[in-house]
Formats: C-alpha cells, sequence, structure tokens
C-alpha cells in the first residue's frame, strides 16, 4: 500500500493511506473506527481528548501497556514494570486461598543425594486425573505464562514443567500446580526495572541436569542489554530461555553445551 506522511505547524503528524476515502474531520465518530484497514490518528492535538472514553481512556503518561504497570523513574533512567492487579485477578479466577505458611519455593525441589556416583531419574507412577484437573492445569499455566514472560521471569521453569504434563496431568502434577498458586499468592508482587544502555546483547547461560520427567535436562538463559564490557552489568531481560532439553543428555557438561547452543541461537534469531 502507498502511504502518506507529512507534518505542519498546525498539524499532528498524518498516516493515512492514499487510497484510503476516509474523512479525518469524523475522528471520534464510531463509524471511522467501524471500517476494517482504516488507521486514523489525530488532526489537532484537542482530538486526543475527544477519542478518550470511559470504555476506552486514553493514558497520556503512560503508565499502563497490555495490563502491564510503568512506573517512570526519567531522573534515573529507569523505568519498573509490575502487574499487580492481574495477578491478583488471576488467584481469583481459580479461588485460590492464601495458605497459612508462606510458600518460597516455586517448585517442589529434587531432594541432592550427596556422596552418591550415579544420578538415577525420577519417574511420576502417581494417578492419572480427568479431564477437569486437565483443564484446570492448562488455564493456570496459560494464564500466568503471560505474568512470567512480562514481568516474573522465574515461574518460567515451574510453568514449562507443569506445561509438559498437562496433555497427560497425574495426581503429583495436580500437587505441582496448587503448589505453584500458593506460591504466587504467598509472594510479593514481582516488579521488573529496565535501565538505559547501551544496547549491547549479553546472555548468561546454564543447564540443570536430569531435573525433568523421562529423564531429560533444561537448558536456562538470561538475555538482556547492557554495556560492551567484560562482565556487563545487570539489566531487564529481553527473552529468558527456560526450555526442556528433548534429547536425554549422557552428563551434566552436555546438558551445559546444548544450552550454550539454545541461548546462542535464540540470541541470533
Amino acid at each position: 500500500m502507498d502511504w502518506t506522511r507529512w507534518s505542519k505547524s498546525s498539524f499532528r503528524m498524518y498516516l493515512m493511506p492514499k487510497s484510503s476515502t476516509t474523512n479525518t474531520n469524523c475522528i471520534g465518530r464510531t463509524s471511522c473506527f467501524q471500517r476494517p484497514g482504516t488507521i486514523l490518528l489525530w488532526k489537532y492535538p484537542s482530538a486526543l481528548s475527544r477519542l478518550s472514553s470511559k470504555s476506552c481512556p486514553v493514558d497520556r503518561e503512560g503508565r499502563e501497556y497490555l495490563k502491564i504497570e510503568l512506573d517512570w523513574d526519567y531522573k534515573n533512567r529507569r523505568v519498573h514494570l509490575s502487574m499487580k492487579p492481574y495477578l491478583e485477578k488471576a488467584l481469583r479466577q481459580f479461588d485460590n486461598l492464601v495458605p497459612t505458611q508462606r510458600r518460597d519455593s516455586l517448585y517442589p525441589h529434587i531432594e541432592l543425594k550427596y556422596g552418591a556416583k550415579q544420578q538415577f531419574a525420577d519417574y511420576d507412577t502417581s494417578k492419572r486425573v480427568g479431564k477437569n484437573e486437565q483443564t484446570h492445569v492448562q488455564k493456570v499455566t496459560g494464564k500466568f505464562n503471560y505474568y512470567a514472560h512480562a514481568v516474573d521471569p522465574t515461574m518460567l521453569t515451574p510453568i514449562s514443567a507443569l506445561a509438559a504434563q498437562q496433555s497427560k496431568p497425574t495426581e503429583n502434577t495436580m500437587q505441582q500446580t496448587q503448589h505453584f498458586l500458593d506460591y504466587a499468592a504467598t509472594q510479593e508482587p514481582a516488579l521488573t526495572t529496565y535501565r538505559a544502555s547501551d544496547m549491547v546483547l549479553a546472555i548468561h547461560s546454564d543447564a540443570g541436569y536430569l531435573n525433568e520427567e523421562d529423564a531429560r535436562s533444561r537448558a536456562g538463559g538470561h538475555h538482556f542489554l547492557s554495556e560492551d564490557v567484560p562482565s556487563p552489568p545487570n539489566n531487564g531481560a529481553i527473552h529468558n530461555e527456560a526450555s526442556i532439553i528433548k534429547a536425554v543428555m549422557s552428563s551434566a557438561a552436555k546438558a551445559e553445551m546444548e544450552a550454550l547452543y539454545t541461548n546462542a541461537r535464540k540470541g541470533v534469531e
């Protein structure tokens, strides 16, 4: 499509297709927004207030985007992201009661076996659950997946583990799901901070060996923008890797190498 863009002293920026017959004077009317494929911006600054309504308010200060609350710190060149209302609504959706005992772990941990020369894989032998329980697990992972990617990447690992079991959930899967919900209910809402940087990509890579179902391992990574220095200072993530390695790794070193490959591939995509 051929686009025309221009600017005048008494006008705001336009962006309209040449072939469009839409009248720009009708900005603010419902009929203008019912035509598919039409892009309208405002002609005068006062038109922005006419676009605002109770059902679709205009946020002049940019305090919220896609349910993500933005706290701008212009002096220190930072922005803080949080989603407390989203988290509270999600917990109400699943009728999760706040437990009396605080949960400090996202997922039931695997007990360490000190001095063991061999590490054996664990398998879930608990009883399968029904369709309603399966739907519950799918809803929990789907609801919190957005929250985890947006502001709380620490949740990606348990969500990934639960998602891998959602096709054939068991009683153990339901216990792990409830454990995750209890953690979300008893912890403070997450807050992610992004700071201004030189936008040089830095990646931290790690792996977990034989800590998933069917003797599989996990690749983890933290991708962020920082400075071009030997030890880049941390920043808010632009991508977090928390995937289960499909192949069975024969050693922890091979799991680390697979994680390095996965993070390097994601870094150039």
